[in-house]
């Protein structure tokens, strides 16, 4: 990786920690370079300790303290510098965890958003990104700051050690020259083992979550034992990558404190000709230049850290750059909008002409499309698989923008193109899905979900009535029956009328249902059509179905071919009520 673009994978990540994240760090930074002030200071204090108690001869003179005084009065001023020594150390370690802590807030809440306003996010790649990713990636950010500050602190100690004796230093400073070829030997087996850590935790993550969708498959034919193999391999994978950063990354650190032990020792021995003129300051010089080493190996750990962490600092630039920035608007946008209040329309009618849309990277999308929903009618969307149906309600909602053509809604004030008037139309409109939403909580929660205002038990009851959910009313607990995340207790079919009663209690006057009585039994689906029916005239009805009966309601049938051309056709309503069948668009 080129300078140029490992500092866009840092500018990307600062930026993304947000303000308090930076704070934070800035404090960290700070705190590291007071610390070199009181470990000089605690450096002094311990040689004019040493004066007074007679331990060693010499000068400890110190300016506005003047000579040494009573071993009870230097005791107490050592005493004095060591605990503030040590609560900059507690401050420094304290800023430098809010970093990482402000920094995984800030990431996390903007995955969460993106993940949510997307819709089409595979959740393996959120789990990874909310977790071992931002996780990762805040450590490398906040170690960078502890970084700077370590940096910092070592070349103040070391112009401190410089002053007290120019040649000696030099000649510490020569022992570093067999720390560079260890560190580069370390570097890349670090470097190799923490790509391995990302990919290997990401493949886990991935495969588990395909795994816990379609565990009844997996049972069934026969792919448990394997699946279990599979996945025990990658996770011994990203254990033995571990095993092996840690140790060589932990080896990165010990070395400048085994150089440093060994400087300290010769020092020591030639001590009494380098500080012959005030042996006192031996003391001095000695605790700076363990203090030096001791901060080598801290700056050799951390940038041991940030190079393990920096595979997944790639991944969340790689992220924000190429998913987050150009949907952050967007986002943005939504966020404000769903938190208002807007009124919808009272009816509204739809129109698609010459509508083209197109996936990125697909091979074929929706074009020319022509459709027409007149307000209070039931239109029945039917074909293959693949074919677009989702797309085309997705472009119905205008949750996405056609890329040529116009959506016009048509309302009793007047006509508007769609998008202009997107959250009205949302305010207007209900979903139910072939996956239904359900929450932890209460069945009265569970149906206050979603709803643009408060609804009374009455309301929710017959909202109930007319989904056919009798099961409620006969369970014992009425509305303070609790449902779990999963609908634990309720088939598939229970469910789902749920979803209807809680888009009936929305009293939409656009009713869009996706696969809305795929799980029902015949009699179930007969019963809840007649309640669909009946909302016919005041309600534009838009239907996605496989299924025979729904399309005895519809006015017209929307048919995709497995090419995905479409036709709109009159449906079995319009025909038995005998009014003239319009030209439909092809």
């Amino acid at each position: 990786m080129s300078m140029s673009d490992g500092m866009m994978v840092w500018r990307s990540a600062f930026r993304l920690g947000g303000s308090r994240s930076r704070r934070w760090g800035s404090v960290s930074t700070a705190t590291g370079l007071l610390a070199f002030v009181f470990d000089f200071c605690f450096a002094l204090t311990l040689q004019r300790f040493f004066v007074s108690i007679g331990l060693v001869s010499g000068s400890a003179d110190m300016p506005l303290l003047g000579a040494p005084g009573s071993p009870a009065s230097e005791a107490m001023l050592f005493v004095a510098a060591g605990l503030l020594k040590s609560l900059t150390v507690w401050a420094n370690s304290v800023s430098t965890g809010a970093t990482q802590v402000a920094f995984e807030a800030r990431v996390r809440s903007l995955i969460a958003q993106w993940s949510l306003a997307d819709g089409k996010v595979a959740s393996g790649r959120v789990a990874t990104l909310f977790g071992d990713i931002t996780l990762c990636s805040a450590a490398a950010v906040s170690t960078s700051y502890y970084f700077v500050g370590r940096l910092l602190m070592l070349g103040a100690t070391l112009v401190t050690l410089l002053v007290y004796s120019l040649e000696t230093t030099a000649a510490v400073l020569l022992l570093l020259i067999f720390l560079t070829p260890a560190h580069r030997l370390l570097d890349g087996v670090i470097t190799r083992a923490s790509a391995d850590i990302q990919q290997s935790l990401a493949s886990v993550n991935d495969r588990l979550m395909r795994g816990v969708k379609n565990a009844i498959f997996l049972h069934i034919h026969g792919r448990l034992g394997r699946e279990v193999e599979d996945q025990h391999a990658l996770i011994s994978r990203f254990e033995n990558s571990s095993l092996r950063y840690y140790s060589f990354a932990s080896a990165r650190g010990v070395i400048p404190q085994v150089v440093g032990i060994c400087a300290v020792v010769l020092i020591a021995l030639q001590g009494s000709q380098v500080f012959a003129d005030n042996s006192a300051t031996l003391i001095a010089y000695l605790y700076m230049v363990m203090r030096f080493f001791q901060t080598l190996a801290e700056v050799a750990r951390v940038t041991a850290n940030i190079r393990g962490n920096w595979p997944r600092l790639q991944v969340l630039s790689d992220w924000c750059r190429m998913d987050l920035a150009p949907v952050d608007e967007a986002i943005r946008s939504e966020l404000h909008h769903s938190r208002q209040a807007v009124s919808g329309f009272d009816r509204v009618g739809l129109t698609l002409k010459e509508v083209d849309y197109a996936w990125p990277g697909a091979c074929r999308g929706l074009e020319k499309i022509d459709l027409e929903f007149g307000p209070g009618s039931a239109t029945v969307i039917v074909g293959p698989s693949g074919v677009g149906k989702t797309t085309l309600l997705l472009l119905i909602s205008s949750l996405i923008r056609p890329d040529q053509g116009s959506i016009t809604v048509s309302t009793r004030e007047g006509a508007f193109e769609a998008f202009d008037v997107k959250h009205r139309l949302l305010a207007t409109a209900a979903y139910v899905g072939p996956d239904p939403f359900v929450i932890d909580g209460t069945v009265r929660e569970f149906l206050a979900f979603g709803q643009s205002e408060s609804k009374t038990d009455e309301q929710m009851w017959q909202a109930l009535a007319k989904a056919h959910c009798g099961f409620i009313s006969q369970s014992g607990a009425g509305l303070e029956h609790r449902l779990s995340e999963q609908g634990g207790g309720l088939s598939a079919g229970q469910k789902q009328r749920l979803s209807i009663a809680r888009a009936l209690l929305r009293s939409p006057h656009l009713l869009i249902l996706d696969e809305a009585t795929s799980n029902l039994d015949a009699d179930s689906e007969l019963a809840i059509i007649d309640t669909v029916r009946q909302l016919k005239g005041e309600v534009t009805i838009i239907a996605v179905t496989h299924r025979d009966a729904v399309q005895a309601i519809a006015d017209s049938i929307v048919q995709f071919d497995s090419e995905g051309r479409v036709t709109q056709v009159a449906g079995e309503a319009l025909v038995e009520r005998g009014e003239p069948v319009k030209e439909w668009h092809e």
